[in-house]
């Protein structure tokens, strides 16, 4: 059975939920600014938690508090210490029965927020949730209580129109998602499971399929105090800490350098090393004796957290025997409080999902890496993809350098392809232009290559070409767009992504003096 939120409702149940979202507006709004004004600062989540469990039962679902204990966390390997105490912070799960026989869903989100810091900073009382130009201000109205919101309105406008899933979805409001997740931890142990989750994360309302994680660490310095007048007899905490720091930022660049995405957009932020706080010293006229400095490691999507837990404490331990102190007096490392996993899906099975419900198929190109096309093809089709050529003989595709050298004259191009070609071999033309489609369509081309063309563009020239041959659209096509493209009507988009910017599995060996 098809999963109900992969179905693509017809027009009047479209109409109809539209409708039902546009008269829920102000209860979404109002409820929101309830949320913001309610303050749950991770650790303090309780009354913002009742605000979400009165309207939970008011919508007639079965609500569960899931209490976070130490006792059911601290054996899993996903348990984070946040240090915050368990006493009186629970999360939510409320269940919309499904009638039987489809798929469940798990809508997440969290209902903590980290502190307001300064208040002077801010234009608005940070609990004000003040509503101005259509816009909520306030601590949470981005992240994330606006997430918490809207699927909570989701299921109220599908309950509005008497619709009924076929499998179970359940509304998660979880705590402690900003120091450690203990919260969605607690539904898991608990048992709460479900076929998909989607998290409602504010992501500009794209999808995101892969995320990177996060570990949060401690690194103690070890000096020598003395009066500052006895300067030369101390050792700064500090100064030693310097080569320490260079250290880090060299291995972020390092680690960003090694490892390539095509999720991301830029190649240099994907899983960044940060120092977020330092602290040394008692007194300014006193050499200190002891510096802490804590930040935050990033995990690459598909990488171990042991692995980068590894690689910190090596480099960390070969640069302190590049310095005769702290050769002496080695840095100290800690882990503690966040410990997140980095986490990927499938890119090429996301984006097949992503256009269902519409005409268009999805497919890899001939930008494939030698030596494992035959592999690397078969992936797509693992996903749900369709192969394109398979090799230059199998179709004629009329790009724009072949243009170039007769003049732009699309209808030549065609028919001299349809000489030398073999029977049956169908010839595309590549167009970046309207007036080109209408050449290609004129010389009754097979297949009509839309190139890197904006999706209004796309729509005209698919209702040009009005079924009288296939349409594809290709360039600068993402997960985050590609739902766009195919509701403009075409019939395949091509996404050379697919294959020629797959992540390749970093792989080193590593030799340490004093390894047998």
């Amino acid at each position: 059975m098809v999963p109900f939120w992969y179905t693509t409702f017809p027009d009047p149940m479209s109409h109809a939920v539209d409708s039902a979202v546009d008269a829920l507006r102000d209860e979404l709004v109002g409820f929101l600014q309830t949320l913001v004004q309610t303050p749950s600062v991770s650790g303090d989540e309780a009354a913002a938690q009742r605000v979400v469990q009165a309207a939970y039962t008011a919508m007639g679902l079965a609500v569960e508090r899931v209490v976070a204990t130490r006792e059911a966390l601290a054996s899993h390997p996903a348990f984070s210490d946040d240090g915050l105490p368990f006493s009186d912070r629970a999360s939510l799960v409320a269940r919309w029965a499904g009638s039987g026989g489809g798929r469940s869903l798990i809508l997440n989100g969290h209902v903590d927020v980290v502190p307001p810091g300064e208040i002077a900073d801010w234009s608005d009382d940070p609990w004000s949730a003040t509503l101005r130009d259509g816009k909520i201000y306030g601590r949470g109205a981005c992240d994330m209580k606006p997430g918490l919101t809207a699927s909570m309105i989701a299921v109220r406008a599908l309950q509005r129109i008497g619709f009924q899933p076929a499998g179970d979805v359940f509304l998660e409001s979880v705590i402690s998602e900003e120091t450690g997740g203990i919260g969605t931890l607690s539904t898991i142990v608990h048992g709460v499971r479900a076929d998909a989750c989607v998290i409602t994360e504010p992501t500009g309302l794209a999808m995101w399929i892969a995320q990177s994680g996060a570990l949060t660490f401690r690194i103690t310095i070890d000096g020598r105090a003395a009066h500052a007048a006895m300067k030369s007899k101390g050792v700064s905490a500090i100064t030693a800490f310097m080569p320490i720091l260079a250290m880090i930022e060299r291995l972020d660049v390092e680690r960003h350098q090694r490892f390539h995405h095509p999720l991301y957009d830029d190649p240099t932020n994907i899983a960044p090393i940060s120092i977020g706080t330092v602290r040394a010293g008692e007194w300014h006229s006193t050499v200190p004796r002891h510096l802490v400095a804590e930040g935050r490691f990033g995990i690459f999507p598909g990488e171990e957290a042991a692995d980068a837990r590894a690689m910190l404490e090596r480099a960390l331990a070969d640069e302190a025997k590049l310095h005769p102190w702290l050769c002496a007096h080695p840095p100290r490392l800690e882990w503690f409080e966040g410990q997140f996993d980095s986490a990927e899906l499938s890119a090429d099975a996301e984006i097949v999902d992503a256009v269902r419900g519409t005409n268009a198929k999805i497919l890899d190109t001939r930008k494939t890496t030698p030596g494992l096309r035959v592999l690397e093809r078969y992936a797509v089709r693992c996903g749900g993809g369709t192969n394109h050529r398979d090799d230059l003989a199998a179709a004629v595709l009329i790009k724009d350098n072949h243009l170039a050298t007769i003049g732009g004259d699309i209808a030549l191009a065609v028919r001299r392809a349809r000489e030398f070609a073999r029977a049956g071999i169908q010839v595309e033309v590549e167009c970046d232009r309207r007036d080109q489609v209408v050449a290609a369509l004129a010389a009754k081309a097979d297949v009509i290559l839309l190139d890197n063309m904006s999706c209004d563009e796309m729509r005209g020239c698919v209702e040009l070409v009005g079924g009288a041959a296939i349409v594809e659209a290709s360039g600068g096509i993402t997960l985050a767009n590609v739902r766009e493209v195919a509701e403009t009507g075409v019939d395949w988009i091509s996404i050379g992504a697919l294959t020629h910017s797959a992540p390749a599995l970093d792989l080193a060996l590593d030799f340490r003096a004093g390894d047998d």
